[in-house]
């Protein structure tokens, strides 16, 4: 639903009575709650059992309404999940007209009426707030199964001029069979005097949609949930998990593609148990097949990697890849970052790749071809599909690969992913951090507007859960309890450190077709990166052009992507490569 009150009313424990609408003027329109059966006909039931009824409160009241919520003290809400202004639980208010709409939504007879609509049986818990969404706010997409929920409601109180061009809209999402959400099947316009309300369920995937204009007064809204007997625990969509590390190859070490013996190309022994334990936990027989598949690419292609600058010494690799700054000066400079490194478990490198390698990735990203991530209570962007270029280089017969046509086959990205998971790059983030690192992960996105990434962790997910459920008075499900207390595929058993390489491209270079990373990218854009653990953030890392952060992740932290809303100047391009860290 599209407010998370931080403060409830709730009846049932006792602290209030819940009034009567009769006990003080009815703002509601004469008749309603006598058509409780005929309204029950009104529900449409894709993507889930949701209502949409206009006119049931008295015009000039709400209007009343909508001018004491604007003069009301807002709190700012604003982490991975939404972005938007709410106050504080009505439950306590007592001036008149918003006491009064408090007072007929407690009330026996509407919590009855409700009942009847919905055909759910309802007790006396109701929880409600106000909210404002202003230009660029919004609530991603999220089900409100918890504690007890059983209806969510929205009263709308939109200015009339509202329209779908100024966003805003209650989105549905329809849900695939593994329970996880799908694409978004209807969305539902604000409209003043007009009440929406729909089933709760571990099914019902909503979200409210970015407003995406400056309307005096903003989307103003009354919503929360009438409360009943708890639905029974369902299993929770899957999470994805992280992409596997793999071990760099390199042209010391030696691969034997005809022995079977279990060392065989193991590059550095300690990153053999690596891959081994990673492939035993959940990556299989497919993890060291694509580890397999890379190292059989990288010897494959080692004539050509002198070329390319990927596998020659490893300062031959950087002076081409990176920036004079960071090697001109020899190893020197790398101490000196990893003592700063050491002090503060944090690095950013402006101006870090050089100019001929960018010059040629500010060229290929717009051109890439990527691939959507999901699901979308979780993330929302584009992924490159260039990983898989074993796949696509190996001829279909099985013969060896064709060295001569790697030169035209690597596109800049590919290129860049291979330096990044190259043993040259690894050796690089060890000399700048002081820390010993073996094995690696890339994974090259792109963010434009809408797209956002979510903390995935299934223990931080279930303990924040938890934490609400708390709050209000409730307990979340055995399986969110569960979770909880166990780390999740997404929980790293120790240190990691995430290099973040960040290329935006912003509009004026976009629609002139240099190519260039520059431009400056307002914090007030989203895009940005932020660190935090369950009680606080950590850590904001701005988005700046050809930059690269490094970021000593222990367990415990969690990092995501804010919301890139509509002022946001471009795309934001990055390439993030994750190494653990060894004890």
């Amino acid at each position: 639903m599209e407010s998370r009150p931080s403060k409830v009313h709730r009846a049932a424990e006792g602290t209030e009575s819940v009034p009567e609408a009769t006990q003080k003027r009815t703002p509601i329109v004469p008749g309603i709650l006598l058509a409780g059966e005929s309204l029950k006909g009104l529900v449409q039931e894709y993507p889930f059992k949701h209502w949409v009824l206009h006119d049931i409160w008295t015009e000039e009241f709400l209007k009343g309404c909508r001018t004491a919520i604007l003069a009301q003290d807002f709190n700012e809400k604003n982490n991975d999940l939404y972005q938007f202004k709410q106050s504080n639980s009505l439950a306590s208010i007592q001036q008149a007209p918003l006491s009064d709409l408090r007072d007929t939504i407690y009330s026996t007879d509407f919590v009855a009426w409700m009942s009847t609509v919905t055909g759910i049986a309802l007790n006396s818990t109701v929880d409600i707030s106000s909210a404002v969404y202003d230009d660029t706010s919004y609530l991603l997409c999220h089900d409100d199964d918890l504690s007890g929920r059983r209806v969510a409601f929205i009263i709308y109180m939109v200015p009339p001029v509202w329209s779908a061009a100024m966003g805003g809209t209650l989105d549905l999402y329809s849900a695939q069979e593994d329970g996880s959400p799908g694409a978004i099947v209807k969305s539902i316009v604000p409209r003043f005097n007009t009440m929406a309300f729909f089933e709760v369920s571990s099914r019902s995937f909503h979200q409210v949609a970015e407003v995406l204009a400056s309307v005096a007064g903003g989307r103003a809204s009354i919503s929360g949930w009438f409360h009943g007997d708890p639905l029974p625990p369902q299993e929770a969509p899957p999470v994805p998990a992280p992409a596997p590390y793999m071990v760099p190859w390199h042209p010391d070490d030696a691969l034997d593609s005809d022995s079977d013996s279990e060392g065989g190309g193991m590059c550095a022994e300690d990153g053999a148990p690596l891959v081994l334990a990673a492939a035993a936990q959940g990556g299989g027989s497919q993890l060291l097949d694509n580890q397999l598949a890379l190292w059989a690419l990288q010897k494959a292609a080692s004539s050509l990697y002198t070329s390319l600058h990927l596998y020659t010494s490893p300062e031959d690799v950087w002076s081409h890849w990176i920036s004079s700054t960071y090697t001109s000066r020899g190893r020197g400079i790398l101490t000196q970052m990893a003592q700063a490194f050491n002090g503060n478990g944090f690095l950013q490198l402006p101006d870090f790749i050089a100019p001929g390698p960018l010059k040629q990735l500010m060229k290929a990203l717009p051109t890439q071809q990527w691939q959507h991530v999901g699901p979308a209570q979780l993330q929302h962007y584009r992924r490159s599909s260039s990983c898989s270029a074993a796949a696509q280089l190996s001829s279909p017969d099985g013969s060896p690969y064709d060295v001569q046509a790697l030169g035209t086959a690597f596109s800049a990205v590919q290129q860049l992913e291979l330096f990044l998971t190259s043993a040259a790059f690894l050796e690089f983030i060890q000399a700048a951090t002081g820390q010993t690192v073996r094995g690696v992960s890339v994974e090259t996105r792109a963010f434009g507007h809408r797209d956002y990434s979510m903390i995935c962790d299934p223990a931080y997910l279930a303990q924040r859960k938890a934490s609400k459920a708390a709050s209000l008075g409730g307990s979340s499900s055995s399986a969110d309890a569960a979770a909880a207390g166990t780390g999740g595929v997404g929980d790293d058993a120790g240190v990691v450190l995430e290099v973040v390489l960040c290329l935006p491209l912003v509009a004026a270079s976009t629609q002139s077709g240099s190519g260039a990373c520059d431009g400056e990218w307002p914090l007030a854009c989203g895009g940005y990166m932020t660190y935090l653990t369950v009680d606080e953030e950590v850590l904001t890392v701005p988005v700046s052009p050809n930059s690269l952060s490094i970021v000593a992740k222990p367990a415990g932290v969690f990092s995501f992507i804010k919301y890139v809303n509509h002022t946001a100047p471009g795309l934001r391009f990055d390439a993030m490569a994750r190494f653990p860290v060894l004890d």
